[in-house]
């Protein structure tokens, strides 16, 4: 089959999953996490909501393992980009943070480090998501061993997969600092490089391009930021593990609560006016649009990448 058509049938596969599982989280798990405030944001750990965060972790937990026996076809970041869109469905139904920020106007720091906790407990369902869709797709291997994806990469030479994913790392692997086991070394050089241009060059266009505290505003800086910082962190430092994709929006959210906490006046009526646009996305939107937008970078470069390498096989 002509590898351009196995490219679109996967990209139609991962569509329709991601379109299924973001009506399941919009209609149906977006409702079962709503506050006693109508115009409250969704979140967990600030307004102490440790129930409806489990309610969600199962939630997305069962998308997950349904996503991953759907996508068996696909390649496995397919499956979490479902998985993320899907909850993405919560992301779309929240309000905005204003109304919290002004209830806990005479607390913000403690408001803001919750929000970190509560993106670093997310991280951890990341994790764990990632290892129910491995396990998912490892129980269908056992079944039907033929219809789980195989990378049309797995049978090409050790010098052409350093052509592919580590070629662009060699300068950092000679510095005096790095000398040890050369194969070790390039792939922590290279996911480590990867992951720095992604936080930075996401950052740089977060600061661009959310220029007001709306909700459509965060959720489409966060998407394209991650999206174009991953993009082109993929093309200069190329790597095959898509967790430096998707953790990499979470360290930022992590990083922006941190830094918002530590220099916020706690008590003044009006400091909420000064938080930055950056730290005003919700922690389920640093895992849904901008985990979701650097894992969909993630997956275009790896595809492009992937068909270039075809291309060039069969010329």
């Amino acid at each position: 089959m002509d590898h351009h058509r196995i490219l679109r049938i996967e990209k139609i596969q991962v569509q329709i999953v991601a379109v299924a599982a973001l009506l399941v989280g919009y209609f149906f798990l977006a409702p079962a996490l709503w506050t006693w405030d109508a115009e409250g944001p969704i979140t967990f750990v600030p307004l102490a909501g440790y129930s409806r965060l489990v309610v969600f972790a199962i939630s997305v937990s069962l998308i997950a393992a349904v996503a991953g026996v759907l996508t068996v076809k696909v390649r496995p970041q397919g499956a979490l980009l479902a998985v993320l869109v899907g909850a993405g469905g919560v992301s779309l139904h929240s309000p905005e943070i204003r109304s919290l920020l002004w209830m806990r106007h005479d607390s913000l720091p403690g408001l803001f480090a919750g929000f970190a906790v509560e993106t670093f407990l997310l991280l951890l369902l990341l994790v764990g998501i990632e290892l129910l869709v491995s396990l998912a797709r490892g129980l269908v291997r056992k079944f039907r061993h033929d219809w789980l994806w195989r990378s049309p990469l797995d049978g090409i030479t050790v010098a052409d997969k350093n052509g592919l994913f580590d070629r662009d790392a060699n300068f950092f692997l000679n510095l005096p600092a790095l000398r040890g086991d050369r194969k070790a070394r390039r792939v922590l050089v290279q996911c480590g490089l990867c992951l720095i241009v992604t936080m930075v060059v996401a950052v740089a266009a977060m600061l661009c391009f959310a220029r007001s505290a709306d909700r459509g505003q965060i959720l489409f800086a966060l998407l394209i930021s991650f999206l174009l910082a991953q993009l082109i962190a993929h093309w200069v430092f190329p790597v095959p593990y898509s967790i430096v994709a998707w953790s990499s929006p979470m360290l930022v959210g992590i990083g922006s609560f941190c830094v918002t906490a530590a220099t916020l006046a706690d008590g003044r009526p009006q400091a909420w006016a000064d938080i930055p646009m950056i730290a005003r996305a919700l922690p389920i939107d640093w895992m849904t649009a901008g985990g979701g937008g650097a894992l969909m970078g993630f997956w275009i470069s790896s595809r492009v990448r992937e068909l270039r390498h075809m291309e060039k096989k069969t010329s």
